[in-house]
């Protein structure tokens, strides 16, 4: 965008003028007089003159018009990114922590069975253990978990997903009541889509029961669904205490027992073998018989490399007994975390959000553990912050060059109160299109910004010149609204024109909505207002009724 508004800058003041004296040379001149006298100039001449007459009745209607779409604007639903126009969506399956994947595999060709009946639906593939690659930019994969499956799910239009995604999820609650079950269209950012309460804390009983309260507040507000923490529930395991004696004497530790451990039950590489292009591992495990339960874990045998032999597992641990643990422990900077999630069930993340953070945030917490907030709020804090950290910066440049412009500092004054004017616009606008405020619709606000001023320094800069002429001040802000009237409104059309295809496109379509709203109404606005300031800061009075 810098490089096009340069180069056309450089174009307008150079080959514009080469074709108007190329082409326009013989057409002959209109007296400015007569350029600015059909009916529509007659009416907006005295419609600017009444408004610099009743000023302060005129600023207070600009006012009270700002005050309404900003309270409007409470009602614009705020999401970070809208939903893809992609014509596929995802189903999440998290089965029971320490489900086998066997089962899990069953329950994911079971709803694959159930989705191909639906009418709309092209292809399904499913995926155990883990997400899919990753063959999408915002698309994050799960991590490996044997209890975890994901279905991708093509459909022949992408808006038939939202109505398709609630009855999936309706009916697969009822089938498969043990199961988290999530179906959700891609998200154009990051996030997931998810508002995600991260729990931080020492103790992992207490991490448990702190999760347990904030999911209870999420399963108890009727828009959020899809309740899950990152932990699992504790599974139930076999655990063996070794006898340090008789493992010494016999040459063994806990790394022998563990190897000897997994090759018995899942199976270790030992080898590779090689196909042509390829490199396949080599797995030795027990047979299947032996590796299906845990009765003959007492036979287990471990090799011992100093005294070259065999020794049972029974001779080697006083005990082992079955106790409960997680099978999973996350940590964040070395600190064991857990998240709880959850999705909403209609509207947008943000406003679940809202919704959820009051009553989780009063939750008491034992020292030394932290709530945060993560997910898409994170994301969008962040991507937030990262931007506006410029603006400011941007801003400044933006002041000082419009005081260098004008040397003075009132005109700056009356070119950034004119700013405000863009939000009369984009709450309606937004309201009226149904389209959240987001990241996108951020980015057409503060490029809202630098149209507007464009404007306002064009009318300021005619003002000058009529100034410079020899006109009467305030017959000189009326001349200099209205010659600018068309030059203004036909740089606003030509950008609304522009920005009309966007309105179909899933990702620019709230920042299209934003510039439309905004600029269309602020421009109107500006045409006034920025007379009305400019007579009130130089206290330039009618003559007329001065007399």
């Amino acid at each position: 965008i810098c490089l096009s508004l340069s180069i056309s800058w450089l174009l307008a003041i150079t080959v514009t003028p080469y074709l108007c004296v190329r082409f326009l040379s013989r057409i002959p001149a209109i007296p400015e007089a007569a350029a600015y006298s059909g009916r529509f100039f007659h009416y907006f001449r005295r419609l600017v003159a009444t408004c610099i007459d009743h000023r302060y009745a005129t600023l207070a209607a600009v006012l009270l018009m700002l005050a309404a779409a900003m309270a409007g604007f409470s009602r614009v639903k705020q999401d970070f990114m809208p939903d893809m126009n992609r014509p596929q969506f995802t189903i999440d399956v998290w089965m029971p922590e320490g489900t086998h994947i066997a089962a899990t595999t069953a329950v994911l060709d079971e709803i694959e069975q159930y989705l191909r009946r639906f009418s709309g639906i092209t292809d399904v593939a499913a995926i155990a253990g883990s997400g899919a690659l990753r063959f999408l930019l915002t698309y994050e994969p799960q991590m490996s978990d044997p209890a975890y499956g994901q279905l991708l799910v093509g459909v022949d239009d992408y808006r038939k997903i939202p109505p398709m995604t609630d009855r999936i999820i309706t009916e697969l609650k009822q089938k498969y009541p043990q199961a988290t079950i999530s179906a959700d269209s891609f998200k154009l950012g990051p996030g997931g889509g998810m508002v995600e309460a991260r729990l931080t804390g020492p103790d992992i009983a207490v991490l448990h029961q702190l999760a347990d309260r904030v999911a209870s507040i999420m399963r108890a507000e009727p828009q959020a669904r899809s309740i899950r923490n990152d932990w699992g529930r504790p599974v139930l395991s076999e655990q063996l205490k070794l006898s340090p004696e008789r493992a010494g004497k016999a040459g063994i530790g806990r790394a022998e027992i563990a190897v000897s451990s997994a090759m018995n039950f899942s199976g270790v590489t030992v080898g590779t073998y090689r196909e042509k292009d390829q490199l396949l591992p080599i797995i030795m495990r027990s047979p299947a018989a032996q590796r299906q339960t845990i009765d003959d874990l007492d036979d287990l045998q471990v090799w011992s490399n100093s005294r070259q032999r065999w020794f049972p597992v029974s001779q080697l641990c006083d005990r082992h007994r079955a106790v409960w643990e997680n099978p999973v422990i996350r940590r964040i900077d070395r600190m064991r975390t857990m998240s709880v999630s959850g999705k909403a069930v209609t509207g947008t993340t943000e406003g679940l959000f809202r919704r959820l953070r009051p009553r989780i945030d009063t939750l008491p917490l034992p020292p030394d553990y932290q709530l945060e907030w993560a997910g898409e709020h994170k994301a969008a804090n962040e991507a937030n912050q990262k931007l506006m950290s410029k603006v400011p910066l941007a801003f400044a440049a933006m002041l000082l060059i419009a005081v260098m412009l004008f040397n003075t500092v009132r005109h700056p004054l009356i070119i950034f109160a004119g700013l405000p004017l863009a939000m009369t616009g984009v709450a309606p606008a937004m309201l009226l299109a149904g389209k959240a405020f987001g990241f996108m619709a951020m980015l057409g606000v503060l490029s809202l910004s630098g149209m507007l001023i464009k404007n306002e320094i064009v009318l300021l800069d005619q003002i000058r010149i009529e100034l410079a002429r020899g006109t009467m001040p305030y017959q000189a802000v009326i001349a200099a609204a209205v010659s600018r009237l068309r030059p203004v409104c036909m740089a606003a059309f030509t950008t609304v024109l522009g920005m009309i295809p966007l309105l179909w496109d899933a990702f620019f379509a709230p920042m299209a909505v934003a510039i439309i709203g905004g600029l269309t109404v602020a421009t109107g606005l500006t045409l006034i207002v920025v007379p009305v300031w400019y007579c009130l800061l130089f206290k330039i009075t009618n003559p007329e009724k001065a007399r």
